[in-house]
C-alpha cells in the first residue's frame, strides 16, 4: 500500500468478506468466456481489416461493446494513469475519483475540471 492510513476494507466488515463462500454458476461463466473470446477475436479481425461480418453471433454482430481488455480503452488508460496508478492520490480519494470518472467517463472533461480531486485531505499523502 502507498498510503499509511489506507483501509483495505473501507469500513466493510472484514470478517464477512474473508469468510464469504460465493457460488459460481458454470453456465454463466462458460457464456462469459465465449463472449470474451469472440469479442477479442472481433477486435483482432477489425485491426487486421478483415471483412465484416467478423462473427456469426447475432448479438455481437449488431451491438457495440467495450473492449475485452479495459486497458485498450482510451478512457480507461486515463483512469489508470491519473488516478489508479497515481501514488500521490490516497486510497480513499482513488475510490471517489474513480467513481466520479465512471459517472463522467470522459477524460477531456476531467482534465478541464482539474481532476483528480483531493476529497480527503491526508497529512500522510505522498506528493
Amino acid at each position: 500500500m502507498d498510503i499509511k492510513n489506507d483501509q483495505l476494507f473501507c469500513n466493510v466488515r472484514e470478517r464477512k468478506i474473508k469468510n464469504s463462500k460465493p457460488v459460481l454458476n458454470d453456465s454463466v461463466i462458460r457464456e462469459w468466456f465465449h463472449h470474451q473470446r469472440e469479442r477479442t477475436s472481433i477486435y483482432y479481425k477489425k485491426i487486421l481489416c478483415l471483412p465484416p461480418y467478423w462473427t456469426d453471433d447475432e448479438i455481437l454482430k449488431n451491438y457495440k461493446f467495450v473492449n475485452t481488455k479495459r486497458t485498450w480503452d482510451r478512457e480507461t488508460k486515463w483512469l489508470l494513469k491519473n488516478i489508479i496508478n497515481n501514488h500521490s492520490v490516497s486510497y480513499d480519494n482513488k475510490i471517489l475519483n474513480s467513481f466520479l470518472f465512471r459517472v463522467i467517463n470522459k477524460s477531456d472533461t476531467l482534465r478541464e475540471i482539474n481532476a483528480p480531486f483531493d476529497f480527503f485531505k491526508n497529512e500522510h499523502q505522498i506528493h
